[in-house]
């Protein structure tokens, strides 16, 4: 169950001529924490040879009302990904020389100039991060928990106590009756039903560790087993949540001090943490024509309109933008 959502360095792609006005609200494709984004700015990345080659092209919103294609979905996840991160980082003591050098060598040494000034606003996000993840983790075990926390604190959320079984949603119904209120997930195997444990009997973690599993999480009543249809990564299954406690985390709080413990001893997990906490942060919308933004997997998805049939590329919306860069290199 301890299932740390980490967006890929993707999340820190690009960001190119965006205003906080002088935008109509008509032409803005989102707005992160008021900062708008243009749907000129979408096409234009959108455009590139990198991008279209990446989503394989083709329309795949072609309903009335609508604007989306991949290739603009991706651009702009990309779009709003960066923008998050670079406001994170301002409003944690913002960038330096060195963060700048690095992002014009980085464009420097690539081979292409597709996304023109958009690859050095990428290695300086990528950098300023780094930077700050070091200089989060170069001290003592408390020094580093604590400094994390402090970077990390809203993103965090409560601590959850529970019990949690994956059930196929058939099972579900039989599942419910042998489990009963309170009863055990041993009793429940002398059924001969086929499940999945989340946990080893009852364990506590932080909200950031149950990212997808929240909201029946959240809804399930303390003490008696509780249960929701879930669909994650394209998996449908029914979720046993029997809770415990519920509690604000903090630094007394040993699932919150166990999960900055474990970040603070992978560096590249307290980045991919920060570019979480950005997105967790961020006041984020987009315009619906587009698509919608969903904070679970921090990307834009299709719109909730009938659609014309698509072709069988027309899912890969999603795109790790980092490998698009190393492409270039």
């Amino acid at each position: 169950m301890k299932r740390l959502l980490t967006t890929t360095a993707a999340a820190l792609t690009f960001s190119l001529a965006v205003t906080g006005c002088g935008i109509a609200s008509d032409d803005s494709a989102a707005s992160v924490d008021g900062t708008d984004i243009s749907f000129e700015t979408v096409a234009d990345l959108a455009s590139a040879e990198e991008i279209v080659a990446a989503t394989q092209g083709g329309l795949v919103s072609a309903g009335e009302g609508t604007t989306g294609s991949g290739t603009r979905r991706t651009a702009l996840t990309q779009l709003v990904q960066i923008v998050a991160a670079e406001q994170w980082i301002e409003n944690h003591g913002g960038f330096t020389d060195a963060d700048r050098a690095a992002g014009k060598s980085g464009r420097q040494e690539s081979n292409s100039e597709s996304f023109g000034d958009l690859t050095e606003r990428y290695f300086t996000t990528a950098a300023a991060l780094e930077r700050i993840a070091t200089e989060a983790t170069d001290g003592s075990e408390d020094e580093a928990r604590a400094s994390l926390y402090s970077l990390l604190g809203p993103a965090l959320g409560d601590t959850f106590c529970l019990e949690a079984v994956q059930v196929d949603v058939a099972d579900a119904g039989a599942f419910d009756k042998l489990v009963g209120e309170n009863g055990s997930v041993p009793e429940v195997e002398e059924g001969g039903l086929s499940f999945i444990p989340f946990t080893d009997g009852e364990q506590c973690y932080t909200s950031l560790s149950l990212t997808g599993y929240l909201d029946p999480i959240r809804n399930a009543p303390i003490g008696t087993w509780y249960h929701e249809t879930v669909t994650l990564q394209g998996e449908t299954f029914a979720l046993f949540v029997k809770k415990g406690s519920q509690n604000a985390g903090g630094l007394d709080d040993p699932a919150t001090v166990e999960l900055l413990d474990a970040v603070a001893a992978q560096p590249t997990q307290v980045v991919s943490l920060f570019q979480y906490a950005a997105m967790a942060e961020a006041d984020i919308t987009v315009d619906p024509r587009l698509g919608r933004w969903d904070a679970i997997v921090s990307a834009i998805t299709p719109p909730l309109v009938p659609r014309l049939p698509v072709t069988a590329n027309a899912a890969a919306d999603d795109v790790d933008l980092e490998s698009l860069l190393g492409s270039m290199q």
